[in-house]
């Protein structure tokens, strides 16, 4: 029998879980420990009654075997919060390795609140991210419907983004009126967990479009720009020079773009030359003949060093499919 490792399960690291089973007494402490409004613990009884009520399936897979009294429904693995991903505990990055995130997406999750085992355990979140959350909604509830959580949700909670999970395609339209930031259709070709990895990763790149950074020019001072708006950074000995999208002069700073190098290295950025580093949203072309690369919005040409082609192509095919 060949060695499944999806099937080991995590060491266990909590510090705390509640009994095995469920029922409401349990339901009821989870809530209180989550600091959940009444409407949600509301929610939350209403569905365990219908869980109680509902017969095992006896259609499928056979499930006789499946005892949910020994099953734990809430563990807490960490007993504090931590701003620095390197003090997370190698069994939780583990586990984000596995839903496949990436190294420099984990490094931007410094912005965004992680969650394992139902409990915050990396907390470095910037007030606007906080403010707006992600919440994944299924259409196709009993009795309240994804549309009505919608609905309380945009009352109170405006600017979060909402992801609408259905295998019924015709309410695509319906869901619109919630200004959601995506929606997954079930039972399709991709399974719900590649598809979860695909929102996850435009979503990330979505927030860190809205980035701003303060740059100080030497000559007219301090200026706030959008990360996506900066078209390329160049070196010139003691300085690096930002060109900005819609700005007639590039803003001139003293630094390295070594430095700028390892900055931006979430944001899409790569180096095409020891004295250019560029965002690979401008990119529109790069000639292997000539060694030059094309920054089509700003009309401008750059060469391109042979050291650094294949990371270039690498970089920049993996950017494009996270766009699909």
């Amino acid at each position: 029998m060949e060695n499944d490792e999806t099937m080991i399960p995590d060491k266990d690291v909590s510090v705390f879980k509640t009994p095995k089973g469920i029922n409401e007494d349990i339901v009821r402490e989870i809530s209180a420990i989550k600091g959940e409004p009444e409407w949600m613990l509301e929610y939350r009884l209403k569905a365990l009654d219908c869980f109680l009520k509902k017969p095992m399936p006896t259609w499928g897979v056979d499930l006789s075997r499946v005892d949910f009294d020994e099953y734990t429904y809430y563990i807490r693995p960490s007993d504090k919060q931590t701003n620095k991903w390197e003090e997370v505990p190698e069994t939780i990055k583990d586990t984000f390795d596995k839903l496949g995130i990436p190294e420099a997406e984990q490094k931007y999750l410094s912005g965004v609140t992680t969650q394992y085992e139902s409990e915050v355990v990396y907390h470095n979140m910037l007030k606007e991210v906080q403010e707006k959350g992600v919440i994944f909604l299924d259409i196709d509830m009993p009795k309240l419907t994804g549309f009505d959580v919608a609905k309380k949700l945009r009352d109170t909670f405006s600017s979060c983004f909402i992801i609408f999970v259905t295998s019924h395609s015709e309410l695509i339209y319906e869901s619109m009126d919630f200004q959601p930031f995506h929606f997954i259709r079930k039972n399709c070709n991709i399974s719900l967990e590649e598809s979860i990895q695909k929102i996850v990763r435009k979503l990330i790149r979505h927030m860190k479009q809205n980035d701003k950074i303060i740059l100080e020019d030497e000559i007219s001072g301090r200026c706030a720009v959008y990360i996506r708006e900066v078209a390329y950074i160049e070196s010139d000995k003691h300085y690096v020079f930002y060109h900005v999208l819609n700005k007639e002069f590039p803003i001139k700073m003293r630094g390295a773009l070594k430095d700028c190098e390892e900055k931006y290295e979430s944001y899409d950025f790569v180096k095409i030359h020891k004295r250019y580093l560029i965002n690979l949203r401008f990119l529109s072309d790069f000639d292997n003949s000539s060694n030059e690369v094309t920054l089509g919005s700003i009309k401008t040409r750059l060469p391109m060093s042979k050291n650094f082609k294949k990371e270039v192509d690498e970089k920049y095919t993996l950017f494009l499919r996270s766009k699909i």
